[in-house]
This record gives structure tokens, C-alpha cells and sequence, in this order.
């Protein structure tokens, strides 16, 4: 059964094998300190916020939290999650959604393998991935440029095994 079913969580089979399974990040889009947010979401449990995600990245943890579930789409920042929950949770969406970034994990990017693979890059609005040629005729190597990099996620998805992760920016196992 597991091989027709994605995982509840998002991982698909592909990505267990790899060791690129998926797990939920409990950062939203300008929620406000964890403590707070994670005591009072989980008495309300309303998923509103889920219910409202128009690309689905919002998906229910099993304490009953949303989480971010970057496995299938990105986040397009449209608020709708900070908006319409019924508690005081979020700060408002005039302001930066997170400190979150993409980072590769160096080890898992196929492009490191001298595979040609571009899947991030071409997926990224901001163009904050992009390649850089290689003198000795090797393939291309991913770099992220920080400073575009809004953390929306779009670029995990794709990537065939699991080396993006979004992560805080103070976290950062970036590659050079």
C-alpha cells in the first residue's frame, strides 16, 4: 500500500530510499513567537489556516499544528493563513513573512556528482539559485544568493533528492 500512497506526511517512497524523507517545519509565514503560537493554536485547532492555503503547503502535524509541508509546492505568501485565523497569532502580512532561507545539503545535490540538473534554479521566482559554469568542463554548481532568497520553498519540491532544506538563516549549512 505504501508504494501507491504518499506518506500522510508528504515524504514520498523516492525520497525515504534517498534519506531525503520529509519532515514538516512548524514555521508559518509571519507567526508570531513559538511559544505563544503553539500554545494557543493547539486548544483552538481550527485549521482555518489549512483549510484557506491555496498551493497546500500547510499540512496538520499529529499534535494537531499546522506545519509547513514543502514536499509538494512552495509558499506564495498571499497571507490568507495569517489572516484568517481567529486568534491574535500572526503579525501583520505589510511585514517580512519569516528569516527563513533555502540551503543545499552538498553531499545530496546531484549536480556535485557532475550530474546536469537545474530543477531548483528554473522552479525559483526570486532567482536567488543560480550556476556557475566550472572551468574544468564539469557541470554547473548551484549557489544561492541570500540576499533574494525569501525561504518560499518552491524550490524543494523538485529537487530529485531532497539536498534544499528551508531553514533559518542563523542555521545556515550553505554551500560555497
Amino acid at each position: 500500500m505504501f508504494l501507491r500512497n504518499k506518506r500522510r506526511n508528504g515524504a514520498s517512497l523516492r525520497r525515504f530510499l534517498t534519506g531525503a524523507a520529509f519532515f514538516p517545519i512548524s514555521a508559518l509565514p509571519w507567526r508570531k513567537e513559538a511559544e505563544v503560537f503553539l500554545d494557543h493554536c493547539k486548544k483552538k485547532q481550527c485549521y482555518q489556516c489549512i483549510d484557506l492555503c491555496p498551493e497546500k503547503v500547510l499540512v496538520p502535524t499529529v499534535q494537531g499544528l499546522p506545519a509547513m509541508d514543502f514536499s509538494k509546492n512552495g509558499c506564495s505568501f498571499c497571507g490568507k493563513c495569517a489572516t484568517v485565523c481567529p486568534e491574535n497569532l500572526f503579525f501583520p502580512i505589510t511585514t517580512k513573512p519569516w528569516d527563513l532561507v533555502v540551503s543545499f545539503v552538498k553531499e545530496d545535490c546531484v549536480a556535485f556528482a557532475n550530474v546536469h540538473c537545474r530543477s531548483c534554479e528554473e522552479v525559483c521566482d526570486q532567482d536567488a539559485i543560480s550556476f556557475i559554469a566550472q572551468d574544468d568542463g564539469s557541470p554547473s554548481k548551484p549557489s544561492i544568493d541570500l540576499a533574494k532568497c525569501n525561504g518560499c520553498g518552491k524550490c524543494v519540491a523538485p529537487c530529485m533528492t531532497g539536498a534544499l532544506r528551508v531553514t533559518s538563516a542563523d542555521k545556515l549549512f550553505f554551500l560555497q
